[in-house]
């Protein structure tokens, strides 16, 4: 943590968020260090104007051209396209390769609770690095609420019986629904690749609050797992998820809710729904790099992703 502590203590005061989180953080599958790769970061300050005042003042270089029209507009930049979260990529910090996000506090809180994107919130449906901030009371009940309402859906996606491992399968493939770039520009197994040498990370996230769902009973012995499937169950996860998913799984399906609890293609549904809302702000967020990024790291962002993928279909 010493480490991370003095990385963030070169930017700028009123950060009530700080986390890390991705393969330079945590290892991933055939990665025997985390050394060689960037650090993903996401800070959520309460006025984005002025940190980005204050940060341009210190670290211009980490900016686009974008620089030159000032904090007030990279700020609208931010709050007004994509998933509200503004990234600086491919920068050169304490001799380590990071990246990352700014977040206004009321937009990371929005998220959180409203899944009005499931991009930030879906990296945060995955383990994290908490810096700062967890137990923050303007943000811990948004975190435990987002992880709730990922256990729902993922619940959703999965049959009576399964396994702990395939819980978190679907947990950390849940971001992924949708995204473009799981076509072209990601490795094909990628979700595998986080689990596996997660599990543990994965089970200190999400079995405390899977252990308060009545619906669910937990073999101790083999982590096995069974589920009540029944259409009363279902309509009430259903009738407890964001607005945002909720409207997207009754427009595809066109059944309201408590008919698309007895469905048989509920979870059909619901991995549509998700997606619907995943392929928009990934494609928007995408577009809002370039201009974030500049054209040459784009270029140079999306050869290093594409490496990758390539990598993942030869092993």
């Amino acid at each position: 943590m010493q480490f991370y502590d003095h990385l963030i203590s070169n930017f700028p005061t009123g950060m009530t968020v700080a986390l890390a989180y991705g393969s330079g953080v945590f290892k991933q599958e055939h990665q025997t260090t985390t050394s060689g790769n960037m650090i993903d970061f996401i800070f959520a300050v309460e006025d984005p104007i002025q940190w980005h005042t204050d940060n341009l003042a210190r670290h211009a270089s980490h900016y686009s051209f974008l620089k030159h029209l000032g904090a007030e507009f990279i700020s609208t930049v931010q709050e007004s396209f994509g998933a509200k979260v503004y990234y600086n990529t491919l920068v050169k910090h304490n001799e380590r390769l990071i990246k990352y996000g700014v977040i206004s506090v009321r937009s990371l809180c929005d998220e959180l609770q409203n899944w009005n994107n499931l991009y930030i919130s879906g990296r945060l449906q995955k383990p994290v690095l908490f810096i700062k901030g967890k137990s923050d009371p303007a943000i811990a009940p948004s975190l435990l609420i987002n992880l709730t309402n990922t256990l729902r859906i993922s619940l959703l996606m999965l049959p009576e019986n399964f396994t702990e491992e395939s819980l978190y399968l679907t947990i950390a493939g849940l971001s992924y629904l949708g995204d473009f770039r799981m076509t072209i520009g990601e490795n094909r197994n990628k979700v595998y690749n986080i689990v596996k040498p997660n599990l543990s990370q994965f089970h200190k996230l999400y079995y405390p609050i899977l252990r308060t769902f009545e619906s669910i009973h937990i073999n101790p012995n083999n982590c096995k797992m069974q589920q009540d499937r029944s259409p009363i169950t279902t309509l009430e996860y259903l009738n407890k998820l964001p607005e945002r998913l909720k409207a997207e799984m009754t427009s595809s399906s066109n059944l309201d809710l408590h008919d698309l609890a007895g469905d048989q293609k509920c979870e059909q549904y619901a991995k549509n729904g998700v997606a619907a809302i995943v392929s928009e702000s990934s494609k928007s967020q995408s577009l809002k790099g370039i201009l974030s990024a500049g054209l040459f790291k784009s270029l140079l962002y999306s050869s290093m992703k594409l490496r990758k993928m390539i990598q993942g279909f030869v092993k």
